[in-house]
């Protein structure tokens, strides 16, 4: 049940449910305040309401940081992920809060780092995360396709397969 207080000339509204910290919003007439607590306790009562205030205090790079002290060395390729991670730390992306991180800003950094590499680079990524049948090599010249994904050096470094 929300409780609704008059605070000098404005109107104070509290919504405090078990599980979730106390919500709390201040308006100037009586009605603004009365129809928030009305929407806010619907949104909980569908289970249709989540608290932001801890994504709109932690940066994207915070978790990051986090994720790569408490759960990166567990994992078999560690030093891979940590190479990720840290590429993911050095974008402005991770001064971001997680609440303001959208799936077209995850998007649009991944098309960047794409862009930065060779043709061939990203012919052999797409090869590995998506498997697919290989045509013929008379099918793939038929449509103008490489019958094979050539090796390339150049974006990447010399610890790649790339060779170009």
């Amino acid at each position: 049940m929300a409780s609704i207080q008059r605070r000098r000339e404005r109107w104070r509204v509290q919504v405090r449910r078990h599980g979730l910290p106390p919500l709390s919003k201040t308006f100037d007439r009586h009605e603004e305040a009365r129809r928030w607590a009305h929407k806010l306790e619907g949104r909980i009562a569908a289970d249709d309401f989540v608290d932001l205030s801890e994504a709109r205090q932690t940066s994207l790079g915070e978790a990051l940081e986090r994720y790569l002290i408490e759960a990166t060395p567990a994992k078999k390729g560690s030093k891979q992920e940590r190479n990720r991670i840290k590429a993911w730390l050095r974008d402005p992306l991770a001064d971001r809060p997680l609440a303001s991180v959208r799936s077209l800003d995850i998007a649009a950094w991944r098309n960047e780092r794409v862009a930065g590499t060779h043709g061939c680079c990203v012919a052999a990524l797409a090869a590995r995360r998506a498997p697919q049948p290989t045509p013929s090599r008379e099918a793939a010249a038929a449509i103008g396709a490489p019958t094979r994904i050539a090796q390339c050096g150049g974006a990447r470094g010399a610890r790649s397969s790339c060779r170009n």
